[in-house]
């Protein structure tokens, strides 16, 4: 994601976007003068995140824009069919990445609420698809085999790169603040996936694939998972976003279908050799 923000940044005159690590000092205003912040990192968001919004108080950062997940909703089997943006972000205990974006997601929304000068946006966008897109879903589902979850059948969101492209510009153009949920229209499902991928799925019950997935995520072998076996929720329920918000007050007009974004994806793989471009 944050290629797409250098790549945003080159476009604006005069912005200048810095993401903040880990432990990393706070800058003074002298070795940063600037005006806007588009934010977007993997460091650990209690102290990633904090660092940066230390660093936007004592600037007078007038814009922040964090790019969020819909996987802060989580995979859970009470979810409603839709999730807006007032939902409960429960997201996954037991999965980092969606873990570390409810609590970013959290700290933006507390820094709006007692710094009302300052427009903060938070698009919680879907699983990115395109040509230069590298995820885990779509490496997952590049193999020639994948083990699933039997009786599962979990409904996914995508949206295309150049959409999110599109509204990261708008949210930088323009103040607007809040949260939006960003994605495709419609959904695609596992089995779908499968289908477009050739990809050939074999379920397996939660009970065996489980402790199987553990294992191999301790042992570190990468050829079988690239994540811990919480991920698996995410292949047994759905957590579908209501993007109604975003459409209404951001005129968000998505070019690509859920469906269109991932094809994308697929042929640009197949134009390569079946090798992923890096993301």
């Amino acid at each position: 994601m944050f290629s797409l923000l250098n790549f945003l940044a080159e476009l604006v005159s005069g912005l200048s976007i810095r993401p903040f690590t880990r432990n990393q000092a706070v800058p003074s205003v002298k070795e940063t003068p600037v005006s806007c912040y588009c934010l977007h990192h993997a460091a650990s968001p209690i102290h990633g995140t904090s660092n940066v919004l230390q660093a936007c108080d004592a600037l007078g950062i007038g814009k922040i824009i964090f790019p969020s997940s819909l996987s802060v909703y989580g995979p859970r089997p009470d979810n409603p069919d839709l999730r807006t943006e007032d939902s409960p972000t429960r997201g996954h205990p037991d999965f980092q990445y969606s873990r570390d974006k409810v609590e970013g997601d959290a700290l933006m929304r507390q820094y709006q609420a007692s710094h009302p000068d300052c427009c903060v946006s938070i698009p919680r966008i879907a699983i990115v698809a395109g040509p230069n897109a590298n995820n885990y879903l779509a490496r997952y589902v590049s193999r020639s085999v994948v083990f699933t979850v039997r009786g599962c059948d979990a409904a996914f969101q995508f949206v295309h790169e150049d959409d999110t492209i599109d509204v990261l510009m708008k949210l930088l153009l323009e103040d607007q603040p809040g949260v939006y949920n960003i994605a495709g229209d419609g959904t695609i499902r596992l089995s779908e996936l499968g289908r477009l991928f050739g990809t050939h799925l074999i379920p397996l019950p939660y009970s065996m694939l489980y402790p199987v997935t553990a294992l191999f995520w301790a042992l570190h072998i990468k050829a079988m998972t690239e994540t811990p076996p919480s991920v698996l929720d995410f292949l047994r329920y759905s957590y579908i976003a209501d993007c109604s918000k975003a459409k209404r007050e951001l005129d968000f007009r998505p070019k690509y279908t859920s469906t269109q974004a991932l094809q994308s994806y697929v042929e640009a793989r197949r134009r390569n050799g079946g090798e992923q471009r890096p993301g």
